[in-house]
């Protein structure tokens, strides 16, 4: 795949084969009851899925010329200039999961006026199964300990994975056992005419990730060994030159399987938070003569727990030139897109350990969402075949 800047582009990561498959088992049942003015509801359901796919996104190799070294993109293909270059093994998912609720309800109505609704759902996370133990974690603590695996030889240090002391089953995640999830409304008729009407509820939710979510989990070492290499050393020609190790592909796995420089890494925290979402409303309705009604609804919901992705080895910005990075090269100046590695945090910190590093990402649930909205709408019924609706 190419991308030549004010040229041309040749190919994309959408382009290339792919298979997915996801098989579904589920039983459920419900149970009503009615007892004089309340109605009882309770309900089971248990779900589990695996989701197995192949993709070739990046295995082809992408190059990016923007002319940096000439000043036209074209200029810099047509010399091997390459400024970025990313390469990968097929990502493999292999995942399973389990979805379990138990739920109860009653609604009560108390005269011809009230009608209450309240009820219970527990709801547990269960974090997704990796069934090939294609999964990790990272601890920066770790890293600056220069604790290593002891699953995987060749592994920089901070990382854990299956089969290490400490880390969780085939998820690296915690099972979140006490997610309830509370819900009330209430319906009120102030007058008991059938005219006016008064509505309110509230409900907490938690939300689920897509079957996806570790798709590119498989595209680092030792699995994909996806690699960023900016500036190649070797161009078109040969971008891997000058590399530890050389061309990692094809891949070879085993507890010796190598690390590449520059690897891309995506963390996903062990205890990280589970999305929940409380949404709330308040509603006020009324007829006014015969053919007239008209309404106001306030709709509320706040979000916590938000996913987002935070850099962990980001480049550190070193100004002017001539300097020595921690690589044991000279560079002027001392900050440009072919040291990049050179200059991250990781490296900086420890270069034997932090050069097999590139972009280390990890997710973090400290994102929140607040929505207010207030729909008022006014609406007269139809009188000789034409109604009418404002909002």
């Amino acid at each position: 795949m190419l991308s030549v800047t004010n040229a041309f582009n040749l190919g994309n990561g959408t382009a290339t084969d792919a298979t997915f498959r996801t098989t579904v088992y589920q039983a459920g049942d419900d149970l009503t009851l009615v007892r004089g003015g309340h109605q009882f509801g309770f309900g089971a359901n248990l779900a589990t899925w695996k989701n197995d796919s192949v993709a070739n996104v990046r295995s082809p190799g992408s190059f990016s010329f923007n002319g940096q070294v000439t000043g036209l993109g074209l200029a810099d293909f047509m010399t091997g200039n390459v400024n970025t270059f990313i390469q990968s093994a097929p990502p493999v998912l292999l995942m399973s999961e389990w979805y379990a609720r138990v739920y109860a309800q009653v609604s009560w109505s108390s005269s011809s006026c009230l009608s209450i609704n309240y009820g219970l759902r527990w709801e547990p996370y269960f974090p997704q199964v990796m069934r090939d133990a294609a999964i990790f974690n990272f601890s920066a603590e770790r890293f600056l300990q220069n604790v290593k695996s002891t699953v995987f030889a060749n592994a920089p240090a901070g990382f854990t994975y299956p089969g290490d002391q400490g880390f969780i089953g085939k998820s690296g995640m915690k099972t979140h056992w006490a997610d309830l999830s509370p819900r009330v409304g209430v319906a009120w008729d102030p007058r008991g005419d059938g005219r006016m009407s008064v509505r309110s509820s509230y409900s907490l939710a938690y939300d689920r990730n897509a079957a996806t979510l570790h798709i590119n989990t498989h595209t680092a070492p030792p699995w994909g060994f996806q690699v960023n290499i900016s500036r190649p050393a070797g161009g078109l020609d040969d971008p891997y030159r000058g590399i530890a190790g050389g061309n990692p592909f094809p891949a070879t796995f085993s507890s010796n399987a190598p690390f590449p420089q520059g690897g891309s890494f995506l963390v996903l925290p062990e205890d990280i938070d589970v999305t929940k979402v409380h949404a709330w409303n308040l509603s006020f309705e009324r007829q006014v003569g015969r053919e007239w009604a008209a309404s106001a609804t306030y709709l509320g919901n706040y979000s916590t727990g938000l996913w987002n992705l935070t850099a962990l080895n980001p480049g550190v910005y070193i100004p002017g030139g001539p300097c020595t990075l921690p690589d044991g090269r000279t560079y002027d100046p001392c900050s440009t897109t072919a040291n990049l590695n050179a200059r991250r945090l990781l490296s900086m910190q420890n270069w034997a350990q932090g050069q097999y590093m590139g972009y280390v990402d990890a997710y973090d649930s400290r994102g929140t969402q607040i929505y207010n909205g207030l729909l008022t709408s006014v609406q007269r019924r139809s009188a000789n075949g034409l109604g009418v609706n404002a909002n």
